[in-house]
């Protein structure tokens, strides 16, 4: 069963949709967190379809676009990662308060940029996270845009010149460029030591791998690795998705609890 939802966060309505399973809760439960520009379906559908798979599995799903971004309110032109990690951490809070799910099984699932904010929300608040998935984490943004002066090969200084940066036809602000400064995506991560599988491609030229490879480096007893040979940062493929979906869905089905190796390689 899917059902839309609405939360405000301050004076923010943030739009989104649940999957509550058959049968009598509590259920595990788990947030997801879309990437930079996106939404709550994710590329191609993804969360979505992923959100299905989970839900037939016994988990109740959310998904919600963050400000700015899908069915939300809020101007895009204003996106933050620290206003994302705000907002994931508000909505941690709501959706461990639904009445299906079991708070003590409550996950996240993070896609790109949102597997940063997953990275650092959990980071923040470990008590709160059972487990923590991370697809394709874009942990890059911090270099790319202080070293290389780019957002997705753009160059920032239009920012200076015009105001705004188009983001797939919409206006990208200053605020994140400021904002990036302040990040310590590795050191606030490491605070979180429970149970970590990361899913990444080794052709992907949006977020390079060795970005998920230092991951392991702040999660060392808890990380599992899988790297996917040949897929892309948007998961195009059916096979490499098909990798992807029954990945995750096998991590959370154990509870997050593989005693694999730490790498692997598909």
């Amino acid at each position: 069963m899917k059902k839309t939802l609405v939360y405000k966060h301050k004076d923010t309505l943030l739009q989104g949709s649940v999957h509550i399973p058959e049968g009598k809760g509590p259920f595990p439960a788990l947030l997801m967190l879309h990437g930079f520009a996106s939404n709550r379906m994710g590329n191609q559908d993804s969360f979505v379809r992923m959100g299905n798979q989970l839900e037939s599995a016994g988990f109740v799903v959310f998904r919600f676009d963050f400000s700015g971004c899908g069915e939300s309110e809020g101007d895009f032109f204003d996106l933050t990662v620290s206003r994302e990690i705000e907002e994931a951490i508000a909505l941690i809070h709501f959706c461990r308060q639904h009445p299906e799910v079991d708070p003590d099984q409550f996950h996240l699932l993070g896609m790109s940029l949102g597997s940063v904010v997953a990275s650092i929300a959990a980071g923040k608040h470990p008590e709160l996270i059972k487990s923590l998935c991370l697809w394709s984490p874009a942990a890059v943004i911090v270099d790319e845009i202080m070293k290389q002066g780019t957002i997705q090969g753009k160059s920032v200084d239009i920012i200076k010149k015009q105001g705004y940066m188009d983001i797939r036809g919409r206006k990208l602000g200053p605020a994140l460029i400021e904002d990036v400064k302040t990040l310590d995506i590795y050191g606030t991560a490491k605070s979180y030591q429970g149970l970590v599988k990361i899913i990444h491609g080794d052709a992907d030229d949006i977020a390079p791998i060795v970005y998920a490879e230092k991951y392991m480096e702040v999660y060392p007893e808890s990380a599992e690795l899988v790297t996917v040979s040949g897929a892309d940062h948007g998961w195009a493929s059916l096979e490499d998705r098909g990798i992807l979906f029954d990945e995750t869905e096998r991590f959370f089905l154990r509870g997050g609890n593989e005693n694999e190796d730490n790498t692997g390689e598909q």
